[in-house]
């Protein structure tokens, strides 16, 4: 943050517009609007000379930093809902990064009660959106993980839904009752049965699609007219990337998130022959050799899930 204007040589402190803006902006990422400056004391020529002589950095309109250079993630998503004004609220994609139950970089993205276009930014009107949807987070103004899972039903498949509500339920953040509230509460949304699928998939001990790789094999199996799978289930002590359980098939693929991006550009494609894990145990197949034996994920331990299916399920 830029030192605040004194004089060289002198002990005095720095002017009260000054300590109020240093203020606000400590507790907003180091952000502040055009508003909240004008309540401190500043006229708008005041603002402008400002920006001009860097003592204030635009990030959007009616939005600046104190400081320049890159923004951080929460400060880059404040800035959006800033830039949104009364009654934005981080959403989608970004709001799970913020909860940390998606594991990628997402699109910065809003929802907002009236239409309006901001530069860098998805926005979403949606004029009946509940306050019990949306709460503040970090200091950020966003929709909760259950708005959450309603809103990406518009763009996600039941699978990756099912991760996103693994990931929460981890974090103690996943209550079934209140995601039920807020879909009763989301009407004339049309894909919600995809949450409904999701839910049923949790429920079954299905971790979800872990990586973007398993996601194009389970649209081959799609494509092909084939059943399609549960993800990332425990059977026989170990985690199954791919179970169907009528014909007792595993399919391993290999998902090191490091070469997910370049297993991305090479379409997955099983290899038999297939191989029995025991006498009578189920039929194996892999989907390209795993460079490293995965190693189990806590999270998913039997006991663990159990656990936070249970505590799920309260109300």
């Amino acid at each position: 943050m830029p030192t605040l204007a004194h004089r060289t040589g002198e002990s005095s402190s720095p002017p009260p517009v000054d300590l109020a803006i240093a203020a606000l902006a400590e507790a907003q990422h180091g952000l502040v609007k055009t508003p909240q400056l004008r309540a401190a004391g500043l006229s708008y020529n005041g603002i402008s000379r400002r920006a001009k002589r860097g003592a204030l950095f635009r990030r959007h309109l009616g939005v600046y930093s104190l400081a320049p250079g890159r923004l951080s993630r929460e400060a880059e998503f404040l800035a959006a809902v800033l830039a949104g004004g009364d009654g934005a609220a981080l959403d989608r994609l970004a709001s799970a990064e913020l909860w940390k139950v998606w594991r990628y970089q997402a699109p910065v993205s809003i929802v907002v009660p009236s239409r309006r276009t901001i530069r860098g930014i998805e926005v979403h009107e949606c004029r009946n959106l509940d306050p019990r949807d949306v709460t503040v987070h970090r200091g950020i103004p966003v929709t909760t993980v259950e708005r959450t899972l309603v809103d990406l039903t518009d763009t996600l498949i039941a699978e990756e839904l099912t991760n996103i509500i693994h990931e929460a339920a981890f974090r103690r953040r996943f209550s079934i009752p209140a995601t039920r509230a807020a879909m009763a509460r989301a009407n004339g949304r049309h894909k919600l049965a995809r949450l409904d699928e999701a839910i049923d998939l949790w429920l079954a001990g299905s971790a979800g699609l872990k990586s973007r790789l398993e996601r194009a094999f389970l649209q081959l199996v799609v494509d092909a007219g084939l059943t399609k799978p549960i993800p990332n289930i425990h059977i026989a002590g170990a985690e199954a990337d791919a179970w169907w359980p009528d014909i007792r098939l595993v399919v391993e693929v290999d998902g090191a998130e490091s070469r997910a991006e370049a297993d991305d550009r090479r379409r997955p494609v099983a290899r038999p022959p297939a191989r029995r894990s025991g006498r009578h145990g189920p039929a194996l197949h892999r989907v390209r050799d795993r460079a490293a034996r995965r190693r189990r994920d806590r999270r998913t331990r039997p006991g663990r899930m159990r656990q936070m299916r249970t505590r799920a399920a309260r109300p």
